[in-house]
């Protein structure tokens, strides 16, 4: 909406948001990625409640909604909703989440360098691409020369931790499952609070931002889940976790620290 009031050089667009994953990505990948849903062999999860099967990442999906409705619940999304999010709570949460990204970079890293498939190796360079231009443009808007000055609070230190250790652990395909519910959820959340844009509220551009959907990384890892003998049940573990991370990073930014 070209009415809207223009955004500020800090309101940086995280790699986090929808499209940037796949700013970075070989032209191949994107092409694949956006095509149309062909016909395929993809690896089903038998979905016991519903009856059926589901492809992985729907599955993993299906499987938190309480958790993404806990996310919608929460003071931040709400006050992007209503634009009455205090600033103070907004810097604070984006600044935490540069730091996030410059770690996740780095986790990135991890799971390239153990990976030894050509395939996954070129879709981690290119996340790790994205991430790497976003902390450096983030670092220079907001003023950070070191991260490791940056004290990150207990929700966003922990679900960094938590990357770190899938990174560190598990298969590199297991790390894409643990970034996959941000991916998901903020898509799903801009389209909840959506009647949020309008002329006054300062923070439609993150509304706008996450619009339209994607399935970008949740396509590549329905495509390639078969092929890297991904395990459901721990799968769905690490996706579960690593949403109740989402939902506590964006709870505690509206929590007074004491």
């Amino acid at each position: 909406m070209s009415s809207l009031r223009k955004k500020s050089i800090k309101n940086v667009r995280s790699p986090r948001r929808i499209a940037a994953c796949v700013e970075h990505l070989p032209q191949s990948f994107v092409d694949q990625l956006l095509a149309p849903k062909r016909k395929a062999k993809l690896m089903k999860v038998a979905d016991t409640a519903e009856g059926g099967e589901r492809e992985l990442a729907e599955w993993l999906w299906e499987s938190s909604q309480a958790q993404a409705q806990e996310a919608l619940d929460t003071g931040f999304i709400q006050g992007i909703k209503s634009g009455l999010l205090d600033p103070t709570d907004y810097g604070g949460y984006t600044v935490q989440d540069a730091v996030y990204c410059f770690n996740a970079t780095s986790y990135y890293g991890i799971a390239y360098e153990k990976c030894k498939e050509s395939t996954l190796r070129e879709f981690i360079q290119g996340r790790i691409k994205s991430y790497a231009g976003y902390t450096e443009e983030m670092f220079k808007q907001w003023y950070i020369k070191d991260p490791r000055g940056i004290a990150m609070g207990t929700a966003a230190a922990s679900y960094s931790s938590f990357e770190k250790g899938v990174a560190t652990n598990s298969q590199a395909i297991y790390l894409l499952i643990a970034m996959l519910p941000c991916e998901q959820l903020w898509g799903w959340l801009a389209e909840q609070i959506q009647p949020g844009i309008n002329d006054t509220n300062v923070y439609s551009f993150w509304i706008e931002d996450n619009l339209g959907g994607s399935h970008k990384l949740a396509n590549f890892i329905n495509e390639h889940t078969e092929s890297y003998g991904v395990r459901p049940e721990v799968a769905k573990g690490i996706y579960k976790t690593a949403m109740q991370c989402e939902v506590e990073f964006f709870r505690s930014a509206t929590i007074d620290v004491v």
